[in-house]
This record gives structure tokens, C-alpha cells and sequence, in this order.
């Protein structure tokens, strides 16, 4: 109450217990030094926690599914009717998304536990025409930084949302309208809205239509490439501008959910029937 700060009562508390000495202990580092290191730890402790937990959860899943292995219930299509399932089925559906849960989890307590004052750049290529991905192969090759880059032609829908929250930023640099229609579509946006991940994209017609949804994006003029570079530069730099667009897409993109577009659907039937 007295400091109004954190880690100055923290030092301070010190201070006067060990005396003159505690001068040394806050020298050459900052609060966010002390903060970034604690918060670390409690990620890493708190993930270990869930982790406890979600086997807990796996084993309760895996004792309905058994148990309920012959019980008869509803299938589902789309919200209809559809060829009747047993509800141990339904449980084991549920036991390998939190299987993929845990894994995914485990993997980010890994990259907590390493996480150090080293910034290092990787790139990640998804999908694409195949002979420009070989000529992007073949030219990686050429560097000295291969380690540092992944070109793939596509990746399991199930790993989608995994991969994309590894991003810091994801580009989508098509050139013009019917490239994008061809090879991607507004979608692959929305995955890396949803999924919290900043956007980088060039400012062609069908990309600035998603203005409306106000999203995370950044647009660079189509063509210019000291103007990707620039934008580029300034979203790898800037994580302030990051937590912004990621804030922005988590929030908005609520709006294009099944629940909200299918609310929407249900409002224009009612209105036309009366």
C-alpha cells in the first residue's frame, strides 16, 4: 500500500532484513526481469497441475465409454437426426480430443521449460502450389539457416488449430483474388483468427472485404515488398501490437461461430414463415 508496486515492496521487505547488502540483489535487471522468470515457473507448476487432472478426466472417460459400449443413442448430422450411435462411442470421441489435449499441453510445458532471452526466427510454409514449394525447398537449401525453416504441403486437419497457435504471426500473401479462391479462401483467416494468431495479409479485394469483421489483421500493399518487410518487421518486434490483434480476433470472431451463424439462420426462417 505504501510503494504501490509489486516488486518494490518485495525488495523492500528484504531490505530491511538483510540491510545494506540487498543494494545488489535488483542491480542490472529490471521488474519484468524478476516477473517474466516467476511467471514462467507458475506456468510450467500450473501445467503440471492440469496435467494430473486431465488424466483423471481420461480415466473417467474411458470408464463410460466402457461401460456404456452397447448403450444406444442419437446420432448427429448437423444438428439432425441421423444413423443411431452408442453413447460409448460418442465417450470415445471425446476421450481422443482431450488425449490430443494432453499432448498438445505437454508440448507447451516443454517450450516454457526452455524458453530463453534468445530470439530466434523460424518460418513455416503450409500449403501451396507443389512445384513452388519444391523451388522454395531447393533455394532453403542454399542457406546456412535450413534449420530454421518447414515447408509442407498440408497438415492434418486435427493438428490445424495445434500448429497455428504455435505462430507469432501468420501470413497470407496471396497475390491476387483468384489465387486466394483457388488455393486458400477467407477460411484460412478465420482458422488463424480463431486460433489468436496476428495476421499479416496483402491488401487485395477479397482480403480488405473482412474489414467488417474487424479482426486482427495488418494489411500490406499487394506487390510491395518493402512494405511486407516493414509490417513484417514491426509485428515480429512489437508484441504489444500483437497481444492488440490477437485480443481483437479472440473477441470478433465469436460472431462467425456455428452457435451465432446458425442463430442468424434461424432468424431469417422465422421472419419469412411468420
Amino acid at each position: 500500500g505504501k510503494v504501490k508496486h509489486d516488486i518494490i515492496a518485495f525488495l523492500t521487505s528484504i531490505t530491511e532484513k538483510v540491510g545494506n547488502e540487498a543494494k545488489y540483489l535488483h542491480k542490472g535487471m529490471t521488474s519484468s526481469d524478476i516477473l517474466d522468470t516467476c511467471f514462467n515457473l507458475q506456468l510450467k507448476q500450473s501445467g503440471q497441475i492440469i496435467i494430473k487432472d486431465l488424466d483423471l478426466l481420461l480415466s473417467s472417460i474411458k470408464k463410460q465409454a466402457t461401460k456404456h459400449k452397447f448403450t444406444v443413442c442419437i446420432g448427429r448430422s448437423h444438428g439432425c437426426h441421423a444413423e443411431p450411435i452408442t453413447f460409448g462411442l460418442k465417450m470415445l470421441s471425446f476421450y481422443q480430443e482431450f488425449v490430443r489435449n494432453k499432448k498438445r499441453l505437454l508440448n507447451s510445458i516443454k517450450e516454457i521449460d526452455k524458453l530463453s532471452i534468445t530470439t530466434k526466427l523460424n518460418i513455416e510454409v503450409i500449403g501451396g502450389p507443389e512445384n513452388k514449394l519444391n523451388e522454395l525447398r531447393d533455394f532453403i537449401k542454399t542457406g546456412s539457416q535450413d534449420k530454421n525453416y518447414l515447408v509442407k504441403s498440408s497438415i492434418p486437419h486435427s493438428e490445424v488449430s495445434e500448429v497455428l497457435r504455435n505462430f507469432d504471426v501468420g501470413i497470407v500473401p496471396y497475390p491476387n483474388d483468384s489465387h486466394m479462391n483457388k488455393y486458400a479462401s477467407p477460411m484460412k483467416i478465420f482458422e488463424m483468427a480463431a486460433c489468436g494468431v496476428p495476421i499479416l495479409a496483402s491488401d487485395i479485394k477479397s482480403h480488405k472485404e473482412l474489414e467488417k469483421f474487424n479482426l486482427g489483421i495488418v494489411y500490406f500493399k499487394n506487390g510491395n515488398f518493402a512494405d511486407f518487410s516493414l509490417k513484417l518487421q514491426e509485428l515480429i518486434l512489437d508484441a504489444d501490437l500483437r497481444k492488440k490483434l490477437t485480443e481483437l480476433s479472440l473477441k470478433n470472431i465469436v460472431s462467425l461461430s456455428w452457435d451465432k451463424r446458425m442463430e442468424t439462420v434461424l432468424t431469417s426462417a422465422r421472419s419469412s414463415t411468420g
